[in-house]
Order: structure tokens, then C-alpha cells, then sequence
């Protein structure tokens, strides 16, 4: 079985699969031909987060393209945007930290569930099919995952 497609870079020469629930590794070598290979599935999620990664700097490359065009008005208009502050930046970035941290303390199984939904953009749907089992199990677990992460920011004294 395919996984769902993930828009990836250009230059991401691989394909990710799950077969059987055995993990693959597809790419064409230099006189084009495809291969597959199989993976342990430590290598395969070492290679699924390099995708989410590539993913994540597309995304933050895309924010970044000018969408408009650029005239005295709109130059006039962004001059005089308030910009949030350094502290604001800071806290927002050690929030993020903080919930990294949180579900890397997660159940294997929760903290992968957790990545597809939010990270992955997948359903629930999409996740149950993946993992072969019911949409409700999916549901159950990202519910557990979040009591699990709230847990963890009050234990911290974080919230």
C-alpha cells in the first residue's frame, strides 16, 4: 500500500513506501532505471522526517515569494506594518520548542498518529488507512496524544 502523496522537492530523488507493513525506499538510478529498496523501519522514518523537513522549507519558502505587485502604495503600506517584537519571536519559538518536546515524550504510536494529523496534514481517514486500522482508533489516539501534551505542559508549569 502507497502512502498518500506529500508534495516534495525537485531535487528529493526517493519515493517513500509501506508494503505489507514492510518499509521501501524507491529511486531511479543514474541510467534511470527504479529501484526498490527494502529499509528497516528506523531508516524509513529517518528518511520520512528528511521529507517533512524538505516540506516544511517549501512551505516557508512559499510564504516568502512576492505574491503582489510591488507599487509605492504597497511599499508605503508595508513601511508602516508593526512588526511583533524579539520577545514575541522568542516565546513563540520556545513554545514550539516545548511542544517538540512533549511529543517526542509520546507513545511511538500517539506521536506518529499526532505528526500525520498535524504536521502531515493527513485525516483521520487517510491515517487509518495507512495504519490498517478504524478511523475512531485514529481519533481515539490524537485525543490521548493531546490530553497526553496538555499533561506534560502543566507538569512543566508551561501553560
Amino acid at each position: 500500500m502507497n502512502r498518500p502523496k506529500r508534495r516534495k522537492s525537485k531535487d528529493n530523488p526517493y519515493t517513500l513506501l509501506v508494503i505489507n507493513n514492510k518499509y521501501y525506499v524507491e529511486f531511479k538510478d543514474v541510467k534511470n532505471i527504479l529501484n526498490t529498496v527494502e529499509v528497516t523501519e528506523k531508516q524509513f522514518e529517518a528518511f520520512n522526517e528528511f521529507e517533512l523537513e524538505d516540506k516544511s522549507q517549501m512551505n516557508k519558502d512559499e510564504r516568502h515569494k512576492e505574491r503582489s505587485e510591488v507599487y509605492e502604495e504597497t511599499l508605503y503600506k508595508r513601511a508602516n506594518l508593526i512588526y511583533g517584537s524579539i520577545e514575541d519571536d522568542f516565546i513563540k519559538k520556545s513554545r514550539y520548542e516545548d511542544l517538540m518536546k512533549a511529543i517526542n515524550e509520546l507513545p511511538k504510536t500517539i506521536k506518529r498518529r499526532i505528526k500525520m494529523f498535524y504536521f502531515e496534514e493527513l485525516t483521520t481517514s487517510q491515517i487509518a488507512t495507512l495504519e490498517h486500522c478504524s478511523d475512531r482508533m485514529i481519533r481515539k489516539s490524537l485525543e490521548q496524544g493531546r490530553n497526553k501534551i496538555k499533561c506534560y505542559f502543566e507538569k512543566n508549569k508551561l501553560i
